[in-house]
């Protein structure tokens, strides 16, 4: 299957933030939401940054295709924990 869109998402303590562009690089739109560290588990971070990567997708006027077609690049607080990013890993969608 052919990648739609490439999204680099930054999962802090304070913020997530992610940033949606199309296959070539070009910027779609941007969106933050609430911290996403693994402290407060997987299934938590997980959610709100599929929230946020709605919100970047209705800010760029789109919907959100299936996650197969996302290539996703992930920076997140706690992955240095071990135990943490197994949890965080196994939960992940099928980016």
């Amino acid at each position: 299957d052919a990648i739609a869109y490439l999204l680099g998402i930054d999962g802090g303590g304070t913020k997530t933030l992610v940033r949606l562009t199309s296959p070539q690089g070009q910027v779609l739109a941007q969106a933050s939401g609430p911290g996403s560290a693994l402290r407060i588990g997987a299934a938590q971070a997980w959610r709100v940054i599929s929230q946020t990567i709605e919100d970047a997708f209705s800010s760029a006027g789109l919907r959100r295709p299936a996650d197969e077609t996302l290539a996703v690049g992930i920076g997140i607080a706690g992955e240095n924990v071990a135990q943490w990013s197994a949890d965080f890993r196994a939960q992940a969608p099928a980016f």
